[in-house]
């Protein structure tokens, strides 16, 4: 068993060999400086092998020789499929440094993008939430101008009851926020407890009048002041550019992984 597993090592080490062989003349193109490299990594392997093979074994020199040549070979294709491994990583350090340098500028620039987007959507949901609300302000005020209106065209004299109306607005202006809140509750009770007597229909009607200038206070009140909103189509053209940004750089890492890939696949030349 053993003696298949000494011609299998045996045949793994003459498949290395010859695959070292053949990338070294396949796969490069030497110059000056790359063939004294491969020179110098001749001498050492050569004086290792020949060292050895005559010493180290303790063989006759007819035996020494060709062991330490065998050796020297070895040593030799190993050595130079380093250097030229190592020559190789070198040459690609230039794409894969700028490969890596655009890949993070991809990152930033993937997070840039993200925030305008967050921007924009969150800016155009807030619009969408203020015109609602705005909206429904509006409505709820037209229908208690409507009430007001009601009462002042309703009967007696609409000049007196104008004085009515704009004397509870000033006299509401002028309360507090728990002050209206507690003379709305009052206006309530009162509406609630005459509503039961008939008799009372024209007191109730002026009741709901004094509530609905309350109300309108209210809402005059805290009505949302217009404020300098961001310029929305300013984010969407900043979300635009990033974009662009973006597609350049991811292009211009296409770019170079292609430049990497034509560089491997030609033979490299060792300058």
């Amino acid at each position: 068993m053993w003696v298949w597993a000494i011609f299998g090592l045996v045949a793994v080490c003459i498949w290395l060999l010859i695959s070292g062989v053949t990338r070294l003349l396949t796969r490069f193109e030497y110059t000056k400086r790359s063939l004294l490299g491969l020179f110098a990594c001749a001498v050492l392997s050569l004086a290792f092998g020949m060292h050895v093979g005559l010493s180290a074994f303790g063989v006759p020199p007819v035996f020494g020789i060709p062991l330490g040549l065998a050796l020297s070979v070895a040593l030799f294709i190993a050595l130079a499929s380093a250097m030229t491994h190592v020559w190789m990583s070198v040459k690609l350090m230039q794409f894969d440094r700028t490969i890596e340098q655009l890949l993070d500028r991809e990152y930033l620039e993937k997070a840039r993008l993200e925030d305008a987007r967050e921007k924009v959507h969150g800016e155009s949901l807030k619009r969408q939430g203020s015109a609602q609300r705005q909206r429904e302000l509006a409505e709820r005020r037209a229908q208690l101008v409507s009430v007001v209106d009601a009462w002042q065209q309703g009967g007696g004299i609409a000049r007196t009851r104008s004085l009515k109306v704009e004397e509870w607005r000033q006299a509401f202006q002028s309360m507090t926020d728990q002050d209206l809140s507690r003379e709305r509750e009052r206006l309530k009770g009162e509406i609630q407890a005459l509503s039961e007597k008939t008799q009372a229909d024209e007191q109730v009607r002026q009741l709901r009048a004094e509530l609905a200038v309350l109300d309108l206070v209210v809402i005059d009140r805290h009505t949302p002041r217009e404020e300098n909103p961001p310029d929305i189509d300013g984010l969407f053209r900043e979300e635009e550019r990033v974009k662009r940004s973006l597609d350049a750089l991811r292009q211009d890492i296409s770019e170079w992984r292609r430049r990497r890939a034509e560089f491997l696949a030609r033979k490299i030349r060792l300058d």
